[in-house]
């Protein structure tokens, strides 16, 4: 049975595709096909972003690998969607379309169970949406990640956690931590990322004044090839990345982001 937090300290959700290139997404065929969702969305403005290198997942054991490319004529662009209360955004370029949402002003987190068909609606709009021309889509990888950030400015951000003792370092200005699990299930093989890192924002008071506040961010990404259907291995996913993140819980976690048992 998955937990589930009341209190939980996700921040955001990512869901993606990866697809071999679409050669009538370059630059004017990705731009017009941005222009015509945008219109269809509603209140979402429409820019124009780097390209965002993508690296599909092997098989078998993960070996460091060197990456470089050499560009030839117009160079390649993505868009982003953003909607106007900046709670989602639309990534889209020739081989990939991911969806983020972050958590909303009243607090509230966002929620798988309504976050998956979202995603697949958008996803259809991209690939068939009214007065759009059908693509094909060839996909060859999807993933989810969560985005968690938890106060540290007393360096209590990690005692949430029971991955590492910082008993002894508590006076550290930052820190960082990874790990990786190859996780195969009938075949399909999967990666679970999990990146630990201390972060900064500056928020201004009342008065004007900058702060510099210290969080804990923890990643979780699952990623990999799909061997049925996407949906299946986004569930998979999911479901990795909640075991993970209840595993790694200390006693103070589970109390300060009020665990509970999954509704069935």
């Amino acid at each position: 049975m998955l937990k589930e937090y009341t209190n939980a300290p996700v921040q955001e959700v990512t869901m993606a595709v990866h697809f071999e290139p679409v050669m009538g997404l370059n630059t004017i065929g990705l731009i017009e096909r941005c222009l015509a969702m945008k219109g269809m969305l509603g209140e979402f403005d429409l820019q124009e972003t780097p390209y965002s290198p993508t690296h599909l997942e092997s098989v078998g054991r993960k070996l460091p690998t060197q990456h470089f490319k050499i560009s030839d004529g117009v160079p390649e662009l993505g868009c982003r969607l953003t909607s106007i209360e900046k709670t989602e955004s639309i990534h889209i370029q020739n081989n990939r379309f991911s969806v983020t949402w972050v958590r909303q002003a009243d607090g509230q987190y966002p929620r798988y169970d309504t976050l998956k068909p979202a995603f697949f609606e958008k996803l259809n709009i991209f690939t068939e949406g009214e007065g759009l021309s059908k693509l094909n889509l060839v996909i060859n990888q999807c993933g989810i990640q969560y985005v968690n950030q938890v106060a540290d400015d007393d360096s209590s951000g990690f005692s949430m956690f029971n991955f590492i003792d910082l008993g002894h370092f508590n006076q550290h200005e930052g820190l960082s931590f990874s790990t990786t699990q190859r996780l195969e299930e009938r075949g399909e093989v999967g990666r679970l990322y999990m990146e630990a890192n201390t972060v900064f924002s500056f928020e201004a008071d009342e008065k004007g004044q900058v702060n510099e506040k210290r969080l804990l961010q923890m990643k979780l990404t699952f990623r990999g090839a799909p061997k049925d259907n996407v949906g299946t291995f986004l569930d998979r996913g999911h479901e990795a990345i909640v075991l993970t993140f209840a595993q790694s819980l200390s006693e103070s976690g589970r109390n300060l982001f009020k665990e509970i048992e999954r509704a069935k």
